[in-house]
């Protein structure tokens, strides 16, 4: 999970003022520290301009950076199950 974490910090000081990144972390099984190789990483982030767009290109550079799979969620979103798993699990980077 440190690796992970660390790499996602490093990610996001070169890229937070490029896509507008307000707030970033995350959250799923390596938040909990149960993730293992095949894990995905899940990412919830904050845009000051919320865009679809955006998200989509974070979610495929994430992906490479971290040279695994990654889906990236608004942190505004409407699925009141996601927000709080979101809300139980979230650690910021």
């Amino acid at each position: 999970m440190e690796e992970t974490l660390q790499e996602l910090k490093n990610w996001k000081a070169e890229n937070a003022n490029k896509y507008g990144i307000l707030e970033m972390g995350v959250f799923g099984s390596v938040a909990r520290g149960e993730a293992t190789p095949e894990s995905d990483v899940d990412v919830v982030i904050k845009l000051k301009q919320p865009n679809l767009y955006v998200m989509i290109r974070i979610e495929r550079e994430l992906g490479e950076y971290l040279k695994k799979p990654v889906d990236v969620v608004s942190r505004n979103v409407d699925n009141l199950y996601l927000k709080r798993r979101i809300e139980r699990d979230m650690v910021v980077v």
